[in-house]
């Protein structure tokens, strides 16, 4: 492949500069629909009663493509629970990341789990060290939506900004004008050096 030619023409650049938004849309939907398929399993998962080891917050920091930071807030919490006289430990609150941009609202969901206290665990009973406190996907459905569609949008304002759809307008355009005005048929002129008949 010619980079050269790529980075040159109207395509490459329209290339270039919706991969990358595209690919964050894919990741972010396929990340919906796995905790969605996980939640939808666990229905069926059994449940037990454990313990709670450990509950608290966790911080952690991110930079932006600006240079700036961004602080996220994880609500942490330990657990062990017995299946069959075999003891585990989770870790695991809800299917996906629960993460906040505040740190009220991780203290609000770890506070709802005591060290020391019971809690209700559900936990697959095919593999029973993979459990769960609560059924539900960790992953803002909303927020991914929204994002989603504002690629879309950039996506699409970038294509018609930079007239890429301007071959598939015109491509359509005679398609239907081809049916309503078809091209003249055209009759080929007589040759005028024709060798003279003569009768018998």
């Amino acid at each position: 492949m010619d980079l050269g030619s790529l980075f040159g023409s109207t395509n490459g650049i329209v290339l270039i500069t919706v991969a990358p938004f595209a690919l964050v849309a894919l990741i972010m939907v396929i990340a919906v629909l796995r905790g969605g398929a996980k939640v939808r399993a666990s229905r069926n998962w059994d449940s037990t009663t454990g313990r709670v080891l450990y509950s608290g917050v966790a911080s952690r920091r991110s930079s932006d493509s600006q240079g700036g930071t961004n602080t996220y807030y994880y609500p942490q919490v330990a657990y062990e629970y017995e299946v069959r006289g075999q003891r585990y430990q989770g870790q695991r609150i809800a299917f996906g990341n629960v993460g906040y941009g505040s740190s009220r609202k991780a203290e609000q969901l770890a506070s709802r789990y005591v060290t020391g206290g019971p809690v209700e665990v559900f936990y697959d009973p095919t593999r029973p060290d993979q459990a769960v406190l609560e059924r539900r996907s960790g992953s803002n459905r909303a927020l991914v939506l929204g994002v989603t569609l504002i690629v879309v949008i950039v996506i699409a304002s970038v294509v018609f900004t930079t007239g890429l759809m301007g071959s598939a307008g015109d491509m359509v355009k005679n398609l239907f004008s081809f049916g309503a005005n078809p091209p003249a048929a055209t009759v080929a002129p007589a040759p005028t050096n024709a060798p003279a008949v003569t009768k018998i």
